[in-house]
C-alpha cells in the first residue's frame, strides 16, 4: 500500500453529489477554451504536454527483497517482493529505451540498515544504473548528501517509491516554468531536481498527494479525496448541507493557478482516495474514465495470522499494537487458494462468518457503477468527451488477526478487507508514449485498454504491474512528470 493539500473561484455548483468550482456560476469551461489558453498568468502543466523530465524512486524495494530472504519468509512472500523489484526495474528500462534522451531523476535511500544487511538501497541499484548509463540513457542517480542540507537528518532526505504523491508540480506562468512542492515529504528531493533543471521552486505548507490531482492545459483541475470539510455557508450542496474545499487543498490549487476545479470523492472501498485510479485527462477536451463489467468483487481468501501471547488487558481494550509488536506473521489460506466471486454484501458476510466466525467489518457492495456514473455526468456537463476503459474486477484479501491470550484461548480481531483496484487509468503519458500497467489475470482487458489508448493516438508500451498494484498503485504512482 502506498505508505501509504483558496480556489480562485466565487461559487459552487454540485452535479450528482460531485463538486464543481468555477470562475462564475453556470459557466461552461468548454465555451472558453481558447480564451483560457490566451489568458496570461499561472496555470498547471498537463500530463499530456511535452515532458522534460521524470522523477522516480525505488523506495526500499531491494531491501525488502533482501529482508524476505533473510528472515525466512514463505516462498510466496519472497516471490512477491522479487516481482515488485522486477516490475519497477522493467518500468524504468521500458521508459529509457523508448525515450533515451528523456531526463530521469532516480532516487534511492542511502542509509545502511543493520537488520537488512550491509548494503544500502543505493548500493544495490548502482550496478543497474551504471548499465543504463553505458547504454546511453539519460538517467541521473540523485545523491542526497546531508552535508548539502545543514540541520536535516538523513532519513528526511529519503523517500518511498510513490513519487507521484510527493513529486513537484510544474507550473507555467507566461511561458516561464517553475515547480510547486509541498513542505515535508519530498521537499528536499524536489529542491535538488529543480536546482538541476535551473528552475525556481515554491514550497507550500500543505499536505496533498499528486494521485489526487490532474489538470488540463487550460487550467481545469480535477481532484479527489476520501472526505470533505464541512462548515462553509458559501458552498451549498444539493441536499442543503454546507461543503468546503479544505484549507490544505486551497493552498495547492491557488499556487498551481487552477482556473476551475472539479471535485469528487475517490472510489468506494479504495484506501487512497486518488483520482488516478479511475480518471485521466487525455487532452483539453477528452477524459478517460474507468468502467467495470459489474459490481462484483473477487475474494482471494487470504487471512493473516499471528502467533503471539497478548496481554489480557490489551485484548479487553482492543489494543492490538502490543500484540503484534513481536508477532510471527504468516499467511493462512482459508478457501484453498480459489477465487470466490462475491455478488452481494450478504454473500461476503456469510462466507466470512462461516470460515472465520466474524461478522463485524466494514463493506459496501455495488457502489462502483453509481460513483462512476456521477463522475460521467460531471465531466459531460463540463463539455468533456468521455472515453471509457474497463478495469478488471476488484479483488479482496481478507485480513483477520488471530491471537492466543495468556490463558491460551484464541482471540479473533474483526476482519479487515484489503482491496486491490487494478487500474488502466493509472498510466503515464509522456511525449506521445503511453506506459500502460497490465495485469496477468486480465489479458483480454489489457488488450482492450491498449487499443483504447492507441485510438487516442498514443504509442502504447505495456508494463506488467501484477504484483505492484497489490501495494496500492501502478505506473502513474511510481513516476512524476515535469514539463
Amino acid at each position: 500500500m502506498q505508505n501509504s493539500v483558496v480556489p480562485r473561484t466565487l461559487c459552487l455548483a454540485l452535479t450528482s453529489s460531485l463538486f464543481l468550482l468555477g470562475t462564475a456560476c453556470g459557466e461552461n469551461p468548454r465555451s472558453q477554451t481558447a480564451e483560457t489558453k490566451a489568458i496570461s498568468g499561472k496555470r498547471p502543466a498537463a500530463e499530456y504536454e511535452e515532458t522534460k523530465a521524470l522523477i522516480t524512486a525505488s523506495g526500499w524495494l531491494r531491501l525488502f527483497e533482501f529482508e524476505a530472504k533473510k528472515s525466512g519468509q514463505s516462498q510466496a512472500q519472497q516471490d512477491e517482493t522479487a516481482n515488485r523489484v522486477r516490475e519497477y526495474s522493467n518500468l524504468l528500462t521500458v521508459i529509457l529505451k523508448s525515450q533515451p534522451s528523456l531526463k530521469i531523476f532516480f532516487h534511492t535511500p542511502e542509509r545502511v540498515s543493520d537488520e537488512l544487511g550491509d548494503q544500502s538501497e543505493y548500493a544495490r541499484w548502482a550496478p543497474q544504473v551504471e548499465a543504463w548509463k553505458k547504454n546511453g540513457f539519460n538517467i541521473d542517480f540523485l545523491r542526497m548528501d546531508p552535508k548539502n542540507f545543514p540541520g536535516v537528518d538523513q532519513e528526511d532526505l529519503e523517500e518511498d517509491q510513490w513519487t507521484r504523491d510527493y513529486g513537484s508540480f510544474s507550473v507555467i506562468n507566461d511561458g516561464d516554468v517553475s515547480e510547486i512542492a509541498r513542505k515535508g515529504r519530498g521537499q528536499y528531493v524536489n529542491t535538488v531536481v529543480a536546482d538541476n533543471l535551473k528552475r525556481d521552486i515554491e514550497i507550500v505548507d500543505s499536505y496533498y498527494e499528486g494521485g489526487q490531482f490532474m489538470a488540463t492545459s487550460t487550467g481545469v483541475c480535477a481532484s479527489s479525496s476520501s472526505g470533505y470539510s464541512i462548515n462553509a455557508e458559501n458552498f451549498k450542496s444539493f441536499d442543503n448541507t454546507s461543503q468546503q474545499i479544505n484549507y490544505q487543498e486551497n493552498l495547492i490549487f491557488k499556487s498551481l493557478g487552477c482556473r476551475r476545479i472539479l471535485k469528487m470523492p475517490g472510489l468506494p472501498n479504495e484506501g487512497t482516495g486518488h483520482i488516478d485510479l479511475f480518471a485521466k485527462f487525455m487532452d483539453d477536451r477528452t477524459v478517460l474514465l474507468a468502467d467495470y463489467t459489474d459490481d462484483d468483487v473477487l475474494l482471494e481468501g487470504v487471512s493473516t495470522e499471528v502467533d503471539n501471547i497478548c496481554d489480557a488487558k490489551s485484548i479487553e481494550n482492543k489494543d492490538w499494537s502490543s500484540c503484534a509488536s513481536s508477532g510471527n506473521w504468516r499467511d493462512v489460506i482459508i478457501n484453498q487458494g480459489s477465487v470466490l466471486r462475491i455478488k452481494s454484501e450478504n454473500e461476503l458476510r456469510d462466507f466470512v462468518a462461516k470460515n472465520q466466525g466474524i461478522t463485524e467489518f466494514e463493506y459496501a457492495h455495488g457502489q462502483l457503477h453509481e460513483h462512476l456514473e456521477k463522475a460521467l455526468v460531471l465531466f459531460q456537463s463540463e463539455g468533456f468527451d468521455v472515453v471509457r476503459v474497463t478495469n478488471p474486477t476488484p479483488t479482496i484479501r481478507l485480513g483477520v488477526m488471530i491471537y492466543r491470550d495468556s490463558s491460551g484461548a484464541i482471540v479473533h480481531r474483526n476482519a479487515e478487507l484489503n482491496f486491490t483496484h487494478r487500474s488502466y487509468t493509472n498510466s503515464l503519458v509522456s511525449n506521445g508514449y503511453l506506459y500502460l500497467p497490465t495485469y496477468q489475470t486480465s489479458p483480454a482487458l489489457n488488450a482492450a485498454a491498449s487499443s483504447t489508448y492507441e485510438a487516442l493516438g498514443l504509442k502504447v508500451q505495456n508494463i506488467d504491474m501484477s504484483e505492484t498494484i497489490k501495494t496500492g498503485g501502478a505506473v502513474h504512482c511510481l513516476t512524476k512528470d515535469l514539463h
